[in-house]
């Protein structure tokens, strides 16, 4: 049995080890803001931490390090309960993490460096006494994810990314404008990191700097991050790992339209598998053939392809389907069909499973009925809007 801790914080201890035996740490981040137990938003230093417990918490993942003779950047991973004092360990990642940046701003250490001095068995150049923690950085996910739809992931294209710029503004990222994401991967596009004097000057240059930021083409976490900036319980340092789910209210958030892909032309379009001299491609159709209902193909090795097009996969939107038609609500690949054709469904009820970004998401039924269609099977792609299963009334 474990401990069930109700509102624990997530803190972690950036440590480093060289091949001379030299074990440091670089004082811990707080990452407890996250949905579904993964991180949204990580700082450095955490809110509230006396110095006491950091020393406390510091000396523990040394020791983690020491006895296991470790050597490289790492990162050892504790709750602390509510008490602010008791602090469980959970679990040592042996790599840099996607937050290191703010370990970077307020020490001034450049962890990447410092592993490749370690690696080349130079030391890492530093003692306990050379890290001072100066200042407050905050560091945003930014991902492919809608958090007003329970923070579903939206693959697609970036038609314009522009960054913020300023002093004390970083901005990591491997997109740019045009560049499609891909559903197989983490939804996570994009870091954007801020350093400020204290916590305040770092909460209010990441919202300047959120706004300042454009990712135009899908979604993203952006307007949640916005929100975080400003919340009350963030903003006093009280939120804990279940806030963002059980505590805080999203219902502000309007769901982002993603953008109509184009490629130079106008309205509505669809991808479609097609046949063509014994090999099967996928094309983008437009205008009214983005609309009609896709016929033709032949011999066993179409069927697939029929299928696929009678579902009306692609990009259309949801407004298009009928109402006895569940779509999907994201690009995806079906993991599982709970039900076949002729099941009886009540709404709620599952009916698909698609996993998109490393996440499956369960798709229920919008309405009550029989199924009288099932558009795909398992392992089949899908695009948003793709008709999953067709629920007409009973009887």
């Amino acid at each position: 049995l474990e401990r069930y801790l109700e509102r624990p914080r997530h803190i972690e201890i950036q440590v480093l080890g060289d091949l001379d035996g030299t074990i440091i740490h670089l004082g811990e981040r707080d990452c407890s803001l996250q949905r579904r137990h993964q991180k949204l938003v990580e700082e450095a230093p955490a809110a509230g931490i006396s110095q006491a417990l950091r020393d406390r918490i510091g000396q523990a993942a040394i020791e983690v390090a020491r006895e296991m003779g470790y050597f490289n950047a790492g990162t050892c991973e504790f709750l602390l309960d509510s008490d602010n004092e008791t602090f469980y360990f959970l679990e040592m990642n042996t790599r840099l993490q996607v937050e290191h940046p703010v370990t970077e701003l307020v020490t001034g250490v450049d962890l990447a460096q410092a592993q490749l001095r370690i690696a080349a068995g130079d030391g890492m150049g530093l003692s306990q006494d050379d890290v001072v923690l100066t200042g407050h950085a905050i560091e945003a996910r930014i991902n492919a994810e809608d958090p007003a739809t329970n923070f579903m992931p939206t693959p697609g294209l970036i038609t314009e990314l522009r960054p913020p710029l300023g002093p004390w503004v970083r901005f990591d990222t491997g997109a740019e404008s045009g560049y499609e994401v891909p559903r197989d991967y983490d939804s996570m596009i994009a870091k954007l990191i801020v350093w400020g004097a204290d916590r305040d000057a770092a909460r209010a240059r990441m919202a300047r700097a959120l706004d300042e930021l454009v990712i135009d083409g899908i979604p993203t976490t952006v307007p949640f991050h916005r929100l975080a900036m400003t919340n009350e319980q963030f903003a006093a340092g009280e939120h804990a790992t279940v806030s963002v789910e059980t505590e805080w209210d999203l219902g502000g958030l309007a769901p982002q339209a993603p953008a109509t892909p184009g490629d130079g032309q106008d309205g509505p379009s669809r991808e479609v598998t097609v046949e063509v001299a014994g090999k099967r491609i996928g094309v983008r159709v437009y205008g009214e053939l983005a609309a009609a209902p896709a016929g033709g193909g032949g011999g066993n090795g179409a069927a697939p392809a029929k299928r696929r097009a009678r579902a009306g996969s692609g990009g259309g939107s949801t407004a298009t389907a009928s109402s006895e038609d569940l779509v999907a609500p994201m690009q995806g690949t079906v993991v599982k069909y709970a039900v076949a054709e002729g099941d009886t469904v009540a709404a709620g009820d599952l009916v698909a499973v698609l996993e998109a970004m490393k996440m499956e998401n369960n798709i229920t039924a919008h309405r009550d009925g029989v199924v009288s269609t099932v558009g795909f099977a398992a392992g089949d792609v899908v695009e948003t809007g793709a008709v999953l299963a067709r629920i007409e009334d009973a009887g």
